[in-house]
């Protein structure tokens, strides 16, 4: 089943539809070399340069100059983070739209698991599920083989959740499909 099919109807974009520039994705040793200049990649191919100054980094392409913040770990180093241009509130990432980064909340990007529906959000458990146990991405194959170095406990606990979830996601697809039960 299309997982797009069960979508909620909503114009509003998401977070998987637009481009995040993610801080974890960036070489923490960078930050310590004022003036370098790097690339980040993106999956569909494309790229930004940047160039990392003490405490911002500089979109070249666009010139926007992003701050960057700094927290101690408790057992040493730090993380760094982003600050959004807009709020200066801390984030990991920093979502690029109308060729500007801001966060998520600036720019009014909701997560995609925001926009699902009651079936969607079931067929995305059980394929987690499934995916934890390498179990087939056919929701309707049986989960057979235990993976090796799960404890049983474990692996009975998932398979059984897989279980309930699929009866709850066959009455959610039949309550939001209109079927009447009684006629067939």
């Amino acid at each position: 089943m299309d997982r797009g099919t069960y979508h909620r109807i909503n114009k509003q974009v998401t977070t998987d539809e637009v481009r995040g520039l993610d801080i974890r994705k960036i070489d923490k040793k960078m930050f310590n070399y004022v003036g370098w200049t790097n690339y980040y990649n993106w999956d569909d191919g494309e790229h930004i340069e940047y160039e990392i100054e003490t405490d911002r980094l500089i979109v070249t392409g666009s010139n926007q100059i992003l701050p960057l913040d700094k927290t101690r770990c408790n057992y040493g180093g730090f993380r760094y983070w982003f600050k959004c241009p807009r709020c200066s509130k801390r984030s990991e990432v920093l979502y690029e739209k109308y060729d500007e980064f801001l966060c998520r909340q600036c720019h009014k990007v909701p997560y995609t698991s925001q926009r699902e529906n009651d079936v969607s959000r079931l067929e995305r458990k059980r394929m987690k599920i499934r995916k934890r146990l390498g179990a087939s991405s056919n929701l309707s194959e049986p989960i057979i083989a235990k993976p090796k170095g799960m404890h049983w406990k474990t692996f009975e606990y998932l398979r059984d959740t897989e279980m309930i979830l699929s009866q709850k996601y066959a009455k959610a697809a039949i309550a939001y499909l209109g079927i009447n039960l009684e006629y067939l």
